[in-house]
């Protein structure tokens, strides 16, 4: 059950901090800006998406920002992902 997600922008990206209950470490995620596009960054999401999967999402460069944070919450959990989509919109709306 998810207790409180954060999602911050910036110039350079977005950063996504997860927090279920019973947990004491949150699951984060960023997507930054490179020269090749966009990259994720993750801590501590292996416990919510295979180490496999987040090795090859570590590697690939994504042309925008929505289309990394798309194929990162597809990975996750539906009540989690509703919860994202809906605050990433938000977001979106106002900036």
């Amino acid at each position: 059950m998810i207790k409180d997600i954060q999602i911050t922008k910036d110039d350079d990206g977005i950063s996504v901090k997860i927090y279920r209950q019973g947990k004491i470490m949150g699951n984060h995620f960023s997507i930054f800006r490179t020269t090749n596009g966009y990259k994720c960054r993750e801590f501590n999401m292996d416990e919510l998406i295979d180490k496999k999967i987040l090795s090859n999402i570590k590697k690939t460069n994504f042309h925008s920002i929505d289309t990394a944070f798309n194929r990162i919450i597809t990975l996750l959990p539906k009540d989690i992902q509703e919860t994202l989509r809906r605050k990433y919109d938000t977001i979106k709306k106002s900036t």
